[in-house]
């Protein structure tokens, strides 16, 4: 009987490669790591003079955010930009009626 483990990496890899041109095709600069134990990919959307935006995704469906506020926000500055990203992802991730 066959290994399941290439046919599951295979399909890992090959979705890995599809969001990779996802997130290229909306603009961001996509980089796809591949190792013998893991595959991520790391989108950036950069931000002229500031610090880029990042988003890592790792074949286990995890995803990250990342970004730099300004040195002098307030923390009711940033706990809103958090809240607001976190209601518009939880929105998207809603079935569609």
């Amino acid at each position: 009987m066959p290994d399941p483990m290439p046919i599951a990496a295979a399909h890992t890899i090959k979705r890995m490669r599809a969001i990779a041109a996802e997130l290229t095709a909306a603009g961001l600069q996509t980089r796809l790591y591949q190792s013998p134990s893991s595959v991520d990919i790391t989108a950036t959307r950069p931000q002229g003079h500031h610090r880029a935006m990042e988003a890592v995704v790792d074949e286990d469906n995890y995803v990250e955010l990342r970004y730099w506020h300004p040195a002098d926000a307030t923390p009711a500055q940033i706990a809103a930009v958090i809240t607001q990203a976190m209601d518009a992802i939880t929105a998207a991730q809603r079935p569609c009626p």
